[in-house]
């Protein structure tokens, strides 16, 4: 035995969608969503988007601000007062090699070279300063000096390593290295 019941509980859902279409009520909910919510409240709603996107405005600025501190540092190089031997001041130039501090390096070298113009390692310390300074030029320069003046083999041997490393910088620092993009080829040709 079979019983089949109809029953209609109430308006279908498709029903009710069509009516909420037809009235209207996805097209203002679109254009007005928080008025439901709101209600009477709804006019006020646009002055405080305002007073927020401003207050979020003023917050970035004044809460981002010290990420973007720039912190000026002077560093000011100059040759060591009491130092009036070559001997010291070379050292001083390997002490200051150490650090890291070039420039400084350099002005011990300069004076070291000035008291002991003869020393090959006075003269080869300045000559490698000169090029972590990137002056290669002017470290070709002292070091050819160093070369000319070099009467024994095994440092003439050295040195001319020296000054084939700092020729070769030299010469790769002149160069402009292009890259080629492989994915798309017509952008290496200058669109």
């Amino acid at each position: 035995m079979c019983i089949i019941l109809d029953l209609v509980i109430g308006p279908t859902v498709n029903d009710v969608v069509g009516q909420a279409i037809e009235s209207g009520f996805f097209q203002s909910l679109s254009d007005r969503p928080y008025i439901y919510i709101l209600g009477p409240l709804e006019d006020l709603l646009v002055p405080l988007q305002s007073l927020a996107v401003i207050l979020a405005l003023f917050f970035g600025i004044f809460r981002v601000g010290p990420d973007f501190e720039r912190v000026k540092v002077r560093q000011i190089a100059r040759v060591d007062r009491g130092l009036d031997d070559a001997t010291q001041l070379y050292a001083a130039g390997i002490e200051y090699a150490r650090q890291k501090k070039w420039a400084n390096a350099i002005l011990q070298y300069q004076k070291a070279v000035a008291l002991a113009p003869t020393q090959f390692y006075y003269q080869r310390a300045l000559g490698q300063a000169y090029a972590q300074l990137g002056y290669y030029q002017r470290s070709l320069d002292v070091l050819e000096s160093a070369h000319r003046m070099t009467v024994t083999p095994d440092l003439k041997l050295e040195l001319e390593q020296v000054i084939a490393q700092v020729k070769h910088k030299l010469a790769t620092s002149n160069c402009v290295e292009i890259g080629l993009n492989r994915k798309r080829a017509s952008s290496n040709y200058g669109e």
